[in-house]
């Protein structure tokens, strides 16, 4: 049978961009400031999970049968040129932008790794430095490769036999549970060379081929009953909200039932199968199904020409994302003093429109020219057909190449990015990070005197991932004698040290003048510490002290001090 004609599910595709922001949120939401309990409690990587059910059913939904060996060529032909063009762009943009293997995620790079990402094979060797080689987020696109090999046999007499294959694939998912015990596999193993346990039942195709499965079993279900419903749109809409809050109960509730696994299977890694996808993959099936037969007002408000767009640029947006995180990450110090919902606009501005780019320029092109390398074959009754012209349309179609839904949106990139230079050089001169740390830092003390020698004109603490980065503005007022210490304790209620971060003054002192003569004219500077997390935990107040080489301290002025007023307090945020 030849590829299916039926509509597009519109509500499907503008689907697909959430699920893809879901995973960029998880991989980048750390970095802004965001707090630890905001999507804490559900795990965004899931949305993996909705992407192998919705494939499943998408394939199902166009392809319905492959009889002949031409059909199941072509079907190859087109998957290949749908999924490595941008596979392709992301690779090269990878090289672009960090550069050298350095800096990669892995921190590895080399011809073999390269062949076997670019070949979409990675993923199916169960060994961290490969699955996760170069753009680490690609593995799922070698695993929908394996799906795209799967489903060849799996639609064979699908109708009949649905029955039979989705316990089967299950029956491969125990297999490789018991195996992952019967060899005993570490979860992560320190050596990022050795086989995981996570590498098979998280990364491989083969345990992950149910949820894929299972799409397709809720595309049956659709093709079967889509016909037969006959819903009021009100109803039809309480419904698309009743599959919606599921899903969101579910995530919610992905961690208790992850549990229970694990209490049902003490001695199996079941509970980490059912972790990494099948756990929703039945709420997120579904939620396919409902939102397919767009009967109601959600499924419609997804089918604007907008959210038919954002789902058509959500696998480049999938692709490029990590990459630009993890430059982001590398370049984390350089926007420190950009405000945290800035840096995040900034990089989804980013994101959004390098991906429309690459849709547009590479991942469309590229796809009809792969195709079209195979022209279909018509037949002599087709050829002897009158040629007809098509009836005028009713109204404009919508092409997803207008950029016109995007172009408020790529106004504001272009100007975040010509603005960013200009923005970065004034963040950053010293007279600017002391206003802004006056202003959003601690209110009071400031302008603090620490003896005749130094003046703390303000200071300011701002969450990180890994604990929180203190920043003190500093003045010279008098001479600084070498071998000077920042004392910085991290104290309780009663003033008892629990941790030490002290650091040697900053290194431009070390020019300063040493026989009495005045200080230079602009001696004005701001250190930058990072309080790790693991020494913040009790901890209720900062204490700074600056103190010289045999324990000398140098006496306060002002603000709440202990130790005869040789040490400042400053209160910490609840974290």
């Amino acid at each position: 049978m030849k590829q299916s004609t039926a509509p597009k599910l519109h509500a499907l595709t503008s689907l697909r961009f959430f699920a893809a922001a879901m995973i960029v949120f998880h991989h980048s939401g750390d970095l802004f400031g965001f707090p630890h309990h905001v999507a804490g409690r559900f795990n965004l990587s899931l949305a993996v999970s909705f992407f192998f059910a919705l494939s499943g059913f998408i394939l199902t939904y166009v392809y319905p049968s492959l009889d002949t060996a031409e059909q199941k060529a072509r079907f190859l032909l087109a998957r290949f040129a749908r999924i490595w063009p941008a596979h392709l762009a992301a690779f090269a943009l990878l090289f672009l932008l960090l550069q050298n293997s350095d800096n990669f995620p892995t921190h590895i790079a080399n011809l073999r790794l390269a062949a076997l990402n670019l070949s979409l094979l990675h993923a199916w060797i169960p060994i961290r430095n490969i699955f996760f080689s170069f753009n680490p987020v690609s593995w799922t696109i070698s695993t929908e490769f394996f799906f795209y090999l799967a489903f060849l046999l799996l639609i064979n007499n699908w109708q009949r036999t649905w029955w039979i294959k989705l316990p089967a694939v299950l029956l491969l998912a125990a297999l490789a549970i018991a195996l992952c015990k019967l060899l005993n596999l570490p979860l992560d193993p320190p050596n990022a060379w050795a086989v995981s346990s996570t590498g098979i039942l998280y990364i491989n195709p083969v345990p992950r081929l149910f949820e894929f499965t299972l799409g397709m079993c809720a595309c049956l279900l659709f093709r079967k009953t889509q016909p037969i419903l006959n819903t009021t749109k009100l109803a039809a809409t309480l419904l698309e909200a009743a599959a919606l809050a599921l899903v969101v109960l579910n995530m919610y509730f992905a961690g208790p039932i992850t549990g229970f696994f694990q209490d049902l299977f003490p001695t199996l890694p079941v509970a980490l199968w059912i972790s990494v996808g099948p756990v929703c993959t039945l709420s997120f099936s579904a939620l396919i199904y409902i939102m397919a037969l767009h009967r109601g007002y959600i499924s419609q408000l997804l089918s604007t020409p907008l959210g038919i767009l954002l789902g058509e640029i959500s696998y480049s947006v999938y692709l490029l994302h990590y990459i630009l995180v993890t430059w982001y990450r590398q370049h984390e110090d350089d926007f420190i003093f950009w405000p945290h919902w800035l840096a995040y606009a900034t990089l989804w501005a980013v994101i959004l429109l390098l991906s429309w780019l690459t849709w547009a320029l590479v991942e469309r092109p590229l796809r009809m020219f792969i195709v079209s390398r195979w022209p279909a074959k018509q037949s002599k009754i087709e050829n002897q057909k009158p040629k007809i012209a098509p009836a005028p349309l009713s109204r404009p179609t919508f092409s997803p190449l207008d950029p016109s839904p995007l172009l408020i949106l790529i106004g504001l990139a272009c100007l975040a990015l010509l603005g960013a230079p200009i923005y970065r050089t004034v963040a950053h001169s010293v007279g600017s990070q002391i206003k802004f740390i006056r202003l959003t830092g601690f209110p009071d003390p400031q302008e603090v005197r620490f003896d005749k020698k130094l003046l703390l004109l303000a200071a300011k603490v701002s969450p990180r991932p890994d604990g929180l980065d203190l920043a003190l503005a500093w003045q010279t007022i008098g001479t600084i004698p070498p071998d000077t210490y920042v004392g910085i304790h991290l104290v309780d209620d009663t003033g008892n040290m629990l941790g030490q971060c002290d650091y040697t003054l900053h290194p431009t002192l070390a020019s300063l003048p040493k026989d009495g003569s005045p200080p230079p004219a602009d001696p004005f500077w701001v250190d930058h510490v990072i309080l790790p997390a693991e020494k913040l935990k009790s901890a209720t107040h900062l204490a700074l002290s600056l103190y010289h080489t045999g324990g000398n301290s140098d006496e306060i002025n002002k603000g709440p001090r202990d130790w005869q007023n040789h040490r400042l307090l400053l209160p910490l945020p609840n974290r």
